[in-house]
């Protein structure tokens, strides 16, 4: 069951769309198609994705492994003077 709200999204929209919502190209998305049959649907010769389908496989994505900022991050590196004056 996709934990998605469904409340904010239309059922089904085109390749474009679909590419915005989950934030993936349109050749990637697409590269889905063989793991996920019924991910893409054919109505009157244009391609949608559902976006059901399209939360599942999202939903059953692990979780990024994001490491804390060492303690240098956010400090910008000033230049010596040997690299100004290259």
């Amino acid at each position: 069951m996709s934990q998605t709200s469904t409340a904010n999204r239309p059922r089904s929209g085109s390749v474009t769309s679909a590419c915005a919502y989950c934030g993936l190209s349109r050749s990637k998305l697409y590269g889905q198609a063989p793991r996920y049959p019924g991910l893409f649907k054919k109505w009157d010769g244009k391609t949608i994705v559902d976006f059901n389908i399209l939360d599942q496989i999202i939903d059953g994505l692990p979780d990024a492994a994001i490491k804390a900022p060492g303690p240098t991050a956010g400090k910008l590196k000033t230049a010596t003077a040997a690299e100004t004056a290259a």
